[in-house]
């Protein structure tokens, strides 16, 4: 995730303030595409695999359409609203 994304989720997390601003599934697309390049090239980008799989246990648990802030939710295992 860029310092641009994180200085916007960060906040919303620790607020608990979760407008959607951007999707997670939206967010996980261009993570599987980083990721993807990144091994066609060789080039190891393990805290980018570690995020990416997050998002997708975070999509695969129902929170796909939410923003990405709710992360903080998937991992707290939160209901979705």
């Amino acid at each position: 995730m860029s310092a641009t994304l994180l200085q916007e989720i960060f906040p919303k997390m620790v607020a608990s303030e979760f407008s959607i601003t951007g999707r997670a599934t939206l967010l996980l697309k261009d993570l599987e595409l980083i990721h993807d390049l990144s091994r066609q090239v060789g080039a190891p980008m393990p805290l980018t695999a570690g995020v990416t799989e997050s998002f997708r246990r975070m999509v695969a648990d129902g929170f796909g359409v939410r923003d990405n802030s709710e992360l903080v939710n998937a991992y707290r295992g939160k209901p979705k609203a």
